[in-house]
């Protein structure tokens, strides 16, 4: 492995390494603010959350991030805006959709999709998921086909 490869894999490394961490740390803050019925600071501080794991998604294909980033920007309209609207759907956070569906069971498709909108854990994949493919929908070819490199 060459020093450029190896200097890439620890920046890419210690930044996603810090992301993780920053996001441990502010979901405790996150836990301590419902806890405290502090509505605002909630909501703000969940976006945050579930925008930093989009980050993680990014970073995940950071090959393809670095380009869009030196202005090889090719457009997948399509990955473009599944992935704004997965990051839109994630940023909503659970708390929300408890405030505004309550609790509820699984009788209609409907109820399904509100009961995932209420896990912590879906909505950290959705936003990681739509990171990639955020990173994705910037580093296509012209005839829409994925860069691998």
């Amino acid at each position: 492995m060459d020093r450029k490869k190896l200097l890439s894999f620890l920046i890419v490394t210690v930044v996603g390494l810090g992301l993780l961490a920053t996001t441990a740390w502010l979901h405790e803050q996150i836990q301590i603010s419902a806890k405290r019925l502090n509505d605002e600071q909630y909501l703000t501080q969940s976006l945050v959350y579930f925008f930093l794991y989009f980050l993680l998604g990014i970073l995940i294909e950071w090959k393809k991030a670095w380009k869009a980033l030196q202005g090889k920007i090719h457009l997948d309209k399509l990955l473009f805006i599944t992935s704004i609207g997965l990051l839109v759907i994630s940023l909503i956070p659970p708390m929300q959709w408890y405030m505004w569906y309550g609790l509820r069971s699984f009788t209609t498709p409907f109820s399904i999709f509100i009961k995932i909108m209420q896990s912590y854990d879906c909505h950290i994949a959705m936003s990681i998921l739509s990171g990639i493919l955020f990173a994705k929908s910037l580093a296509t070819t012209n005839q829409g086909k994925t860069d691998v490199n």
